[in-house]
């Protein structure tokens, strides 16, 4: 099956929101306790057995809507109808669709709190439904944040590591997901778009398009033999020397900019 590539704009309100919460699953440091329960309550062995092949819903995309699902559906399932508290409610409703590219619907206009109740049972899967686009913008900018994906698929494969071969019909050997012989267009475009046709380690060509005679090699960042799957956000673009030379090795990712020094002491 071939997947479109399509562009939207990035609106990152709330997407910054939910990246503070990934976050916090990521490198384990919940608010509280509540926060905590929610994080094991991610079935992340199930996301990280789905990578066994590279999808478009990636298993950053199933994670960042379990979170965002406990961080605005139940507080919208929880909504109080007090007639004093309808224009707080409401608030959080106007702002939520609207990062939700939604019209709000105009049930919640009303100050009949039993209205206002029944609008929200209405709406629900509606509301639902729109957390994809607060995960669609989430998802944007994490996947130019390479220590957090790094960081995020050694959790993957935690789950994986201690699995023996019987475990899942996915596991070619244990611990260990199947390398996948050719990575969709869909996922090498971007992938050369995200890296700017450069090796993600030496920052050579590697693109055709910059004058590369080379093919771009692509790169597994948890390795398969440590248990990394074929997530979409476990790849980056290496040329042929830089992988060769990494193989199996672990490597430390870390995210990099230039400016000048603007410091003033």
């Amino acid at each position: 099956m071939r997947h479109r590539l399509t562009r939207s704009q990035v609106r990152t309100a709330a997407a910054t929101q939910l990246l503070d919460s990934l976050h916090r699953y990521v490198y384990g440091n919940p608010l509280d306790m509540n926060e905590r329960l929610m994080f094991e309550d991610v079935p992340l062995l199930d996301y990280a057995l789905a990578a066994a092949e590279p999808l478009p819903q990636t298993a950053l995309h199933r994670v960042l809507y379990d979170l965002a699902y406990n961080s605005w559906y139940v507080a919208y399932d929880d909504l109080e109808f007090a007639a004093d508290l309808l224009p707080e409610a409401r608030d959080f409703l106007a702002i939520t669709f609207q990062e939700m590219r939604i019209p709000m619907p105009s049930e919640f206009a009303t100050e009949d709190p039993d209205a206002f109740r029944a609008a929200r049972d209405k709406h629900a899967e509606l509301f639902a439904r729109g957390l994809y686009f607060i995960v669609d913008d989430a998802f944007a900018i994490a996947w130019r944040m390479r220590a957090i994906l790094s960081a995020f698929n050694e959790r993957l494969a935690a789950t994986i590591r201690p699995l023996r071969v019987t475990d899942d019909k996915r596991l070619v050997a244990d611990g260990r997901l199947p390398r996948v012989s050719r990575l969709p267009a869909w996922l090498m475009s971007n992938l050369l778009a995200r890296e700017t046709g450069l090796c993600h380690e030496c920052g050579r060509p590697v693109a055709a398009a910059l004058g590369s005679a080379e093919s771009p090699h692509v790169d597994h960042v948890i390795a398969l033999a440590h248990s990394g799957g074929n997530d979409p956000t476990n790849f980056r673009i290496l040329c042929a020397p830089c992988n060769l030379a990494r193989g199996a090795k672990p490597v430390t990712i870390v995210d990099q900019f230039t400016w000048p020094n603007a410091r003033p002491f």
